[in-house]
């Protein structure tokens, strides 16, 4: 059987199954009282050990080589699409929430690796103007 920890209370507890969420039928019934009355709170489960580097071939470094190649990495919407990519690699990430995040990340990197026009433009006057410069 595998230890998890309840999503109420956070105590350990011993899984029966692999869905299995609460530690007694009282937490799971108070979670149910709080989500009828919108009093849902998202708790983040508890990282036992940090991140290694990101897997090769993983969301992350996909997303990195993107906003690398577009020179984009420094933008704020650049590190916004990072956290998301990193949040979808993390394992402790619910499946649940990885549909959405995932719209989201797909979301944030079409616009922080669009081309503005105005980048375009002085993009191509400075390759002008080196070449002149030749």
């Amino acid at each position: 059987m595998e230890t998890r920890h309840c999503e109420r209370c956070r105590k350990p507890f011993p899984a029966k199954l692999k869905t299995a969420r609460f530690c007694s039928d009282s937490c799971r019934a108070a979670n149910g009282k709080d989500v009828k009355a919108g009093r849902v709170v998202v708790a983040m489960p508890d990282r036992e050990a940090p991140l290694g580097p990101p897997v090769a071939g993983g969301v992350l470094a996909a997303v990195t080589r993107e906003l690398q190649d577009a020179q984009r990495t420094d933008t704020a919407l650049g590190a916004m699409a990072l956290e998301l990519a990193r949040t979808l690699d993390d394992p402790m990430t619910p499946p649940a929430a990885k549909a959405t995040l995932t719209k989201q990340l797909a979301a944030t990197l079409i616009e922080a690796t669009k081309v503005t026009r105005a980048s375009t433009l002085a993009g191509l006057r400075s390759e002008r103007d080196r070449l002149r410069a030749v």
